[in-house]
């Protein structure tokens, strides 16, 4: 037997090896617009545990931490700044409480700020990944610095699809490591997060190799495993950054900008990685739209009605123009377009026509089974939305024309082989403004219909009197004005900032 703090105990059946489970911890502060997704990609990894440390957070980061651990494995916890005024000794204690619970429960902790995610190259799991391990007892893997890939607003893609631009290998910053250590071993001995002190130190690289620290910098390998450090995400987010942190790190310039900013290299990381992430991110987004609808109930002293999900409210069609083709994306938060194969887009735009009120049609995209969240353009339109409402106009041989009810004109397409551009600008409608409406294999699920333009107090008079589920409720919150969106998340202690 080893000592006390062996990964092997005996049991009536003789000594049987415990299970090789891993954790994250996470110390976090304002980061309410993408700790979802940081959740949703580390979860997807196969982490068995996140211990996350709340540095008093103000924009709603702790409130969806708490939200969300209801479901997945996640321990939350505050800081305690009057007891130790100094940010980075609060992350010290943070991530001591954590190795001190990972004792005899967890094999493997990693240690990640919000801006870091791990990323696995060959393995699909992270417990697969640290199986060739079994040898040494800490991981250094290095920084790949991500720049802002042009990006000047925040959108609502998830920081893994967002940003598809990184450093080249020589800057000197990707020289440091993030670290995976065995609990076990640590010693307690503190100097930064990023290189861990352990007895019997046996650190290897993401290779398996060994060797030659330079303080807590290292050679740069990114073979296998690195983790992706997305500093610069746009330029609206570092601006938000300045002004929270003007005199502490960051100046009132744009040094620092141009200094991480680097999108030299390209890459796209595997389909089934994100795809596997985006679904436990539907998730989260339903699980906080659940949590904002049982307050609403519980706060006006409703009684939740029973939802039949069986029952169908609504059609979902695929939009064909008059030139033989379909309406789609050019990018995933790009122009609306056309394709002469709606089959071959990784983008296409769907409407849905609420059986309650058939001439209305709402434009959306998909993201999985969801109506998705991340908003597109559509030429001549003022703003930009996820979703576009129409009025339906009949026209002859069963096709439709598609009116603005705010503008009165109509969405045009010009033929793919004059350029193809479509627009939302004429007064009058003839060829070029007629649509197909096919109806689609794949429904959207949906439990009631959305018929007005909403203010804030109409809205949660809906919400309480209907049976609505994420989708509905994205859909309706499309036709909020901006007071009443920022009702809205006033009312929801911020939690749906990153989604509405």
């Amino acid at each position: 037997m080893e000592n006390k703090n062996s990964l092997f105990y005996f049991c009536a059946y003789g000594e049987i090896k415990m299970s090789d489970k891993s954790a994250i911890v996470l110390f976090v502060k304002n980061e309410v617009y993408d700790i979802a997704s940081w959740i949703s990609w580390h979860v997807s990894l196969g982490f068995d545990k996140i211990f996350i440390y709340d540095d008093h957070s103000t924009d709603g980061t702790f409130e969806v931490c708490e939200i969300i651990s209801r479901k997945y494995n996640i321990e939350l916890n505050r800081t305690n700044i009057e007891k130790e005024p100094n940010f980075y000794w609060r992350q010290k204690e943070s991530y001591f409480d954590a190795c001190r619970k990972s004792l005899n429960n967890y094999k493997w902790l990693a240690f990640l700020d919000a801006d870091e995610y791990i990323y696995l190259e060959e393995h699909n799991t992270i417990n697969d990944f640290l199986l060739d391990y079994e040898n040494c007892n800490a991981i250094a893997l290095n920084w790949c610095i991500y720049g802002g890939s042009y990006k000047v607003l925040k959108d609502h893609i998830p920081i893994y699809q967002a940003f598809l631009f990184h450093s080249q290998k020589e800057l000197d910053d990707n020289t440091l490591v993030k670290s995976i250590i065995k609990p076990e071993y640590y010693t307690f001995n503190y100097t930064d997060p990023h290189k861990f002190h352990l007895e019997n130190e046996q650190y290897l690289d993401s290779l398996g190799n060994s060797f030659t620290w330079s303080g807590s910098t290292k050679k740069v390998e990114w073979g296998r495993a690195r983790v992706n450090h997305y500093i610069c995400r746009s330029m609206e987010h570092y601006v938000a950054r300045i002004n929270r942190r003007l005199g502490a790190d960051l100046s009132n310039s744009t040094v620092y900008w141009n200094h991480f900013d680097k999108n030299d290299l390209e890459y796209h990381i595997e389909k089934s990685k994100i795809e596997n992430a985006n679904k436990i991110l539907n998730d989260i987004k339903a699980i906080l739209f659940d949590n904002y609808q049982e307050t609403l109930i519980l706060k006006n002293k409703f009684h939740s009605k029973v939802i039949n999900l069986n029952e169908k409210k609504s059609k979902t069609f695929v939009i064909k123009t008059q030139h033989d083709s379909y309406l789609h994306l050019d990018s995933i938060d790009g122009f609306l377009a056309q394709t002469p194969d709606i089959s071959t887009t990784k983008n296409p735009i769907y409407g849905i026509i609420y059986d309650e009120d058939p001439d209305t049609i709402y434009l959306v995209s998909q993201d999985n089974e969801q109506v998705s969240n991340i908003n597109f353009h559509i030429k001549d339109k003022q703003q930009k939305s996820f979703c576009y409402r129409f009025q339906i106009v009949p026209s002859h041989n069963n096709s439709v024309f598609l009116r603005d009810p705010y503008t009165n004109k109509y969405l045009s397409c010009v033929p793919l082989d004059l350029g193809g551009d479509i627009t939302c600008n004429r007064q009058d409608h003839s060829a070029w403004e007629q649509f197909s409406l096919i109806e689609n294999s794949f429904q959207f699920e949906t439990l009631s219909s959305i018929k007005y333009y909403f203010n804030y107090q109409h809205f949660v008079d809906f919400l309480l009197k209907h049976n609505l589920n994420y989708n509905d409720f994205l859909i309706a919150s499309s036709n909020l004005d901006t007071k009443s969106r920022e009702l809205l998340l006033e009312e929801s202690d911020k939690t749906l900032s990153w989604i509405v």
